[in-house]
């Protein structure tokens, strides 16, 4: 096993880095961002996952989502979904209603006022990363990044 940690450029031989060794710079690149984009929607009064799960259902459409979809896309448990919604509904941005087939399924829409603040956070969130990321990643890595993690989450 090497020693050595590899170094910070396209250049590294992979086979030279160890499966904790990316482990560890994946962890530290996960709480970095995470901090980033909390930082970021402090303003907004909403934490990173908030405005996952906002963004996802801001994606559903008008038509909304059901909260076991909902919990499915973002790969967490009916707990933490009920909790995140019942505080996003008291924060205005979202709006519950029945299943027009079943009243057992509970469906949530982005509420009419917070669309335009969900386009003006998407907009804001994008330049402060811009201005992060761009003074040590291209554009072509960023892209690169993001089609590995949809790569990797869709296995």
């Amino acid at each position: 096993m090497p020693k050595s940690s590899p170094k910070h450029n396209l250049a590294i031989n992979l086979s030279g880095v160890t499966t904790y060794q990316s482990g560890v710079v994946q962890s530290a690149a996960f709480r970095k961002l995470n901090r980033f984009t909390a930082s970021f929607l402090k303003p907004y009064d909403l934490t990173t996952m908030e405005w996952f799960l906002l963004g996802t259902v801001y994606d559903a459409g008008p038509e909304g989502i059901s909260l076991t979809r909902l919990k499915d896309k973002l790969a967490t448990t009916m707990p933490f979904i009920t909790t995140s919604v019942k505080t996003l509904l008291s924060k205005g941005a979202l709006v519950k209603s029945q299943h027009s087939g079943d009243a057992r399924t509970k469906i949530v829409v982005i509420s009419p006022s917070y669309r335009k603040i969900c386009l003006e956070i998407e907009e804001y969130l994008r330049v402060k990363m811009r201005e992060l990321f761009y003074d040590h990643i291209t554009p072509q890595e960023l892209r690169t990044y993001v089609n590995v993690l949809y790569k990797i989450s869709g296995l």
